[in-house]
């Protein structure tokens, strides 16, 4: 590999949350509109896209976590961000269902190659966690750039936001060739590979043993993964069924939706920021409580409310809410984490466990949306998703202690 030029890391980091943020948003805010219009899938092939990739995250965040431990971090981030590329290009080239699968499977497993090998990377390389905050902050300001660029190119035709974030994700992953730099750590090598892999294991095991609130931020993981597969796949659809709005305006409307969330959240991420370094376990756990109510609400609100405006407006406040838990939730992981040679592996099983979530929810999801009214997934989602706050209150009242 190239040698790296000399730049510091917590600005690459940034970059990094930034560009990603930039192209993942470019795709990401007309790809069900790209979907639903130009491949017309069904309301069961929307869920089924999205539970090919959540089975390939399944299948690959442990081995490709292993990989970036024992091998390297930074060479797993790069290969992730070419393979997402690559996905992404398929899927706005070619806009068939099997290909589009396909698509997922790809950008699944790039996208498994930067599930927590990048949280691991950053922790190593700076030892700061509060550049989660930060990186949150400047994904928001990529999200409102790819906002504007993706409703612009949509505007010539549904699949260039697609192809265009694809190649952003290549580039940045050259980029990362050249200026990303990788300290020294502890990789544990066996001669054996049986025993290399039997040791990792029993090491995860042993740590999540003896943290109880680690063992129990993995459940939470879990329903964080139940519920939102037929909330990401289907809010679109909702939406555009409403008399408010069709699918002629419906670029505008989901590119509104991108637009303001990230604003607040930039403006959020602002004020958090500047308070990162006298937030503690406590007050994290206090906000992810109430952060996760309004979720709760938000997702009951949406069954009975017919209004397309204020079906916006309750999306707009979910998606805001979720933005906020994942910056505070790797926090916290990492701080639970004393192990540093395996980190990027037990960060990797977390997003297993979401995946596996979302895998057992998608299919279910579809059939659902089949047999019953559109509305009635979303309160589903809603109370599958509220054990999670009887597990924050049960840290608080109980673990913490």
């Amino acid at each position: 590999m190239l040698r790296s030029i000399s730049v510091n890391q917590e600005k690459i980091y940034k970059l990094i949350c930034f560009l990603f943020s930039f192209a993942t948003t470019t795709v990401f805010t007309i790809n069900i509109l790209y979907q639903m219009q130009v491949a017309k899938l069904s309301p069961l092939q929307l869920v089924l896209v999205g539970t090919c990739l959540e089975a390939t995250c399944f299948l690959f965040e442990i081995p490709t976590g292993i990989i970036a431990d024992r091998f390297s971090r930074k060479l797993s981030i790069i290969i992730g961000f070419a393979l997402i590329g690559c996905g992404f290009i398929l899927e706005g080239s070619v806009p068939v269902f099997i290909f589009i699968a396909i698509a997922q499977i790809i950008w699944g497993i790039g996208y498994t190659c930067i599930s927590g090998a990048l949280d691991a990377w950053v922790i190593d390389e700076t030892g700061k966690d509060t550049l989660f905050i930060s990186g949150a902050k400047n994904a928001s300001i990529g999200q409102f750039l790819g906002i504007l660029v993706s409703v612009a190119l949509a505007q010539i035709t549904l699949n260039l936001p697609i192809v265009f974030g694809g190649i952003v994700l290549i580039a940045l992953s050259i980029l990362l060739i050249l200026f990303m730099t990788e300290r020294p750590y502890n990789k544990v090598m066996e001669k054996n590979e049986k025993n290399y892999f039997v040791n990792i294991f029993e090491s995860i095991y042993k740590t999540v043993k003896t943290n109880h609130t680690l063992a129990i931020l993995f459940i939470i993981a879990l329903f964080l993964g139940l519920y939102s597969e037929g909330f990401d796949r289907l809010w679109g659809t909702l939406i555009l069924n409403t008399e408010e709005f069709t699918d002629s305006n419906g670029i505008y409307v989901f590119g509104a939706i991108a637009a303001i969330t990230a604003i607040i959240g930039f403006l959020t991420f602002n004020k958090i920021e500047a308070k990162a370094e006298k937030t503690n376990i406590n007050i994290i756990n206090n906000i992810l409580i109430y952060i996760c109510l309004v979720i709760i609400i938000g997702l009951c609100l949406m069954t009975f409310i017919k209004n397309g405006y204020i079906l916006v407006l309750l999306v707009i406040i979910i998606n805001l809410s979720r933005s906020i838990i994942e910056p505070f939730e790797t926090i916290w992981f990492n701080n639970l984490i004393t192990d540093s040679n395996n980190r990027a592996t037990i960060l990797s099983l977390k997003g297993q466990v979401g995946a596996l979530g979302q895998i057992s929810s998608g299919p279910l999801m579809g059939i659902f949306s089949i047999f019953m009214p559109l509305r009635f997934i979303f309160i589903l989602s809603a109370i599958i998703f509220s054990p999670t706050v009887l597990l924050f209150i049960y840290i608080k009242n109980k673990v913490q202690k």
